[in-house]
């Protein structure tokens, strides 16, 4: 999520980034945001659930992601109640912005969190042209992109071709 964060700030948006070990949260400025996005680790999963649920119970949409989430899906049960509004699972395959998270989900992965959960899926890592079609009939509700637009010559052309393979994978082609 901090690489989304960086890529939107850079795109004009307003993204303000916290790290609790670096310093504290503000909770004026979060709880008057459009969207918060959640990364956990296992050892901060708890708190980040609680975050969730304040945020979202001041009516504001939250995407809950990172490791803990990806890899325990019957977690994500507990991102549902807790307030959760979307899913990130990261990495569905391994990437090159994150070459530190070997363990990728993939295809045969996307099943068992899709089972286990009403709330958008939405796949990170390596998502571009050649798989949006594959993991979004695997499961996925939707994919963020980063280098398969943005290291691309034409930004628009690639998101256009992307978002044809999801139309695609939804039977409207």
């Amino acid at each position: 999520m901090p690489l989304i964060g960086t890529m939107l700030r850079e795109l004009g948006h307003d993204v303000r980034i916290y790290v609790e070990s670096l310093g504290a949260v503000d909770w004026e400025r979060v709880i008057g945001s459009d969207v918060v996005g959640v990364s956990t680790i296992t050892s901060t999963a708890m708190r980040a659930y609680r975050y969730a649920e304040r945020v979202r119970n001041a009516g504001i949409p939250v995407v809950i992601g990172g490791p803990h989430v990806t890899f325990m899906p019957d977690e994500a049960l507990q991102a549902e109640a807790m307030g959760a509004d979307y899913l990130g699972l990261s990495p569905i395959f391994v990437t090159a912005t994150k070459p530190e998270l070997m363990n990728q989900i993939g295809l045969e992965g996307i099943g068992p969190i899709r089972r286990a959960t009403r709330l958008p899926l939405i796949g990170i890592g390596s998502m571009n042209e050649t798989n949006a079609c594959s993991v979004i009939r695997a499961g996925l509700d939707g994919v963020a992109v980063v280098s398969a637009i943005c290291c691309k010559p034409d930004a628009c052309a690639a998101a256009e071709k992307i978002m044809q393979e999801i139309l695609r994978a939804r039977g409207r082609v």
